[in-house]
């Protein structure tokens, strides 16, 4: 059954697998052609889609970082693991600016710091871009 994305007054905090970005020509375009925010040691490079592009999840996400800064596999685990649990606490905002535009998003957010962060150093960066992003996506 197909599962479809509703905003609902009681949110979950969950990331599902229809959450997340998967279609490799998407990402390719969203890498090759999306815009991006970036505060170090994050970016988050989005692009908008229309509305027959997917229609399971207003917000499509991916979560990466760099094998060449973070060499260790345990240490890139970590750091997305505390980016994708950020995310998810932040996503409800997202999803209302984007359901108004009557789009979808692809979004994916880079790590590309060469050193493990704490959790609140972290915070506070994913918070200003995740700011920043929704600034730009209501315009």
């Amino acid at each position: 059954m197909k599962q479809t994305a509703i905003v609902q007054d009681d949110p979950r905090f969950t990331l599902g697998k229809h959450e997340r970005l998967k279609n490799d020509l998407i990402i390719g375009r969203l890498f090759q052609n999306g815009l991006s925010v970036s505060k170090y040691p994050l970016r988050f490079i989005y692009q908008r889609l229309p509305l027959e592009e997917w229609g399971d999840s207003p917000v499509k996400v991916s979560i990466n970082a760099s094998k060449r800064s973070l060499r260790s596999a345990v240490k890139r685990n970590r750091m997305k693991r505390l980016i994708r649990e950020m995310y998810r606490y932040s996503k409800h905002p997202l999803y209302h600016v984007v359901e108004n535009n009557q789009e979808r998003l692809a979004l994916s957010i880079v790590y590309m710091g060469k050193h493990l962060m704490s959790y609140d150093d972290l915070e506070k960066v994913f918070f200003k871009l995740h700011k920043k992003l929704l600034i730009e996506l209501r315009q």
